[in-house]
């Protein structure tokens, strides 16, 4: 018996079995089943509540997979602001690269109100000085709230994060390849290319899944080492490349290549940022910026890329990021239809209505009571 059943939508599952549904019912945490809107609707008792999306796009729930802190102390209040942001647009996970120490970072997550899954990624080279080298073991700290994963920035971008010297890099990746702690780098990808094909055996990488966060698709040739070495691109809004940068992999062409895609905002939960920038568009100029050989995703492409591909980083697919029967009721109801507006009209779209573990933690008020 369903204690929440939502009909009359355009469900997209993320399910490559049954990508489209028309509602969805759910007990306790977890969907149980998905379908057309007579048979779920039957599927509901006098105690059930019924909820008419009124013909409205409904999608598991975005995964941010990297917002990044201040490099400040975090307090509850400015971490609550983030969730209440995130939840409002549709975001119920968060992965956050501390800004300082990781203790303090937990520490503050544990006491914030928080709606959302939050996952904690210390950044060991942040602040003037290393710091928390070590990994937050278990036990995890709290509901909806893990703490795992190491980031890591080379020194060829601009950042005002300290960052891992070529020296020091050898070291961070032997490191990652002998521990279980999840690798998410960022900088020079070609570094990164050789440090890892130079350390081990691509089938224990594939198996750890390390994650390379580019502000821009990779080079063109690194895209085949990419994929032999199971690492994740997970893309983020940024500004236009320039005309005279080296030959580049489009968004396109690196799922062409059958790396695994994730999408993250790099600052503030901005989902549509993200999904505009995965289909060709900048945000701020509306510029295609679709770069170098190859294509932009596809509207569900991007939207894989940034549920269930989100969540692959994290090795939570078979959780979230799709809606199936036993999946978590991750979702969230939209304003417009993302996947045939026109791209320039994205980043008005923001959620009416979210859940996490089938409970609403965001409701515009727009849908029948």
């Amino acid at each position: 018996m369903p204690d929440l059943v939502i009909t009359n939508a355009r469900v997209f599952t993320n399910d490559t079995a049954r990508p489209w549904a028309e509602a969805i019912a759910i007990r306790g945490e977890r969907v149980i089943a998905v379908g057309d809107s007579g048979a779920v609707r039957a599927s509901a008792r006098p105690s059930t509540r019924v909820i008419d999306a009124g013909g409205r796009v409904l999608v598991p729930g975005f995964n941010d997979a990297r917002v990044d802190l201040p490099l400040e102390p975090p307090t509850t209040v400015s971490l609550a602001a983030i969730d209440r942001t995130a939840v409002s647009k549709g975001v119920t996970s968060l992965q956050v690269v501390a800004g300082g120490p990781m203790r303090t970072l937990v520490a503050a997550a544990q006491q914030a109100q928080r709606q959302a899954r939050w996952r904690l990624i210390r950044s060991p080279q942040d602040g003037e000085r290393p710091q928390d080298e070590e990994p937050f073991l278990p036990p995890q700290p709290g509901v909806r709230l893990a703490a795992n994963g190491v980031a890591w920035t080379t020194g060829s971008v601009e950042s005002p994060r300290a960052t891992v010297t070529a020296e020091r890099l050898p070291m961070v990746v032997g490191w990652a390849y002998g521990a279980e702690d999840p690798l998410v780098m960022s900088g020079d990808v070609g570094a990164w290319r050789d440090a890892l094909e130079q350390e081990g055996l691509p089938q224990v990488w594939q198996r750890k899944r390390p994650r390379f966060d580019a502000c821009t698709p990779v080079l063109q040739h690194d895209v085949a080492a990419l994929a032999r070495l199971g690492v994740v691109v997970m893309l983020v809004p940024c500004p236009v490349v320039r005309a005279d940068t080296p030959p580049e992999a489009s968004a396109g062409s690196l799922a062409d290549a059958g790396i695994h895609l994730a999408g993250g905002s790099a600052g503030p939960p901005d989902p549509m940022a993200v999904l505009s920038t995965l289909v060709g568009l900048d945000v701020r100029t509306g510029i295609n910026i679709t770069q170098g050989a190859g294509r932009a995703l596809t509207r569900e492409e991007a939207v894989r890329a940034m549920t269930r591909g989100s969540a692959y980083a994290e090795k939570t697919e078979r959780d979230k990021g799709w809606l199936g029967a036993g999946t978590l009721a991750d979702l969230a109801v939209l304003s417009g239809d993302i996947f045939t507006v026109p791209a320039e009209r994205l980043p008005a779209i923001t959620s009416v209505l979210t859940l996490v573990g089938g409970t609403i933690v965001y409701d515009a008020g727009v849908l029948p009571k």
